[in-house]
């Protein structure tokens, strides 16, 4: 979900995020419902734990901040898996312009 909300995404679809985001009643129709290749969700959120007990679904990276998730026998999972970490910090410093 994006600063757009208001002007392009319909109230249905953003309940269906609240949900997500919250993890709360069915929080994951929103995958369920949408072709859904990858998650990137912060690791604050509660999602993240159900993400981590969902059948189907696999952690492909996690650090301080984020977790990116992927069903299992996805081709861009399987792909972001083989490819290596950046070595970067993770508070970003240096990596953008002021």
């Amino acid at each position: 979900m994006d600063g757009r909300r208001e002007t392009v995404y319909s109230d249905r679809i953003y309940q269906e995020y609240v949900r997500f985001q919250n993890g709360v009643g069915a929080w994951d129709d929103h995958i369920e419902n949408h072709a859904t290749d990858l998650v990137l969700l912060s690791t604050l959120w509660p999602t993240h734990n159900l993400m981590q007990l969902k059948p189907g679904w696999k952690i492909l990276y996690e650090d301080s901040l984020a977790a990116v998730y992927a069903p299992r026998n996805s081709a861009i999972g399987s792909r972001l898996q083989a490819t290596p970490v950046p070595n970067v910090p993770l508070h970003g410093a240096g990596l953008s312009s002021p």
